[in-house]
């Protein structure tokens, strides 16, 4: 990655964080918890 492809430190705010996934036993369905910064 060179200084060019950098992500721009105000971009990140714009990201959303998936944390702790977890797939049903049968897995057709998943849950996890979604953090979006102001």
């Amino acid at each position: 990655m060179t200084v060019s492809d950098a992500i721009p430190l105000e971009a990140f705010y714009d990201l959303t964080q998936i944390t702790d996934l977890a797939i049903s036993p049968e897995g057709d369905r998943v849950a996890f918890v979604a953090t979006e910064y102001e």
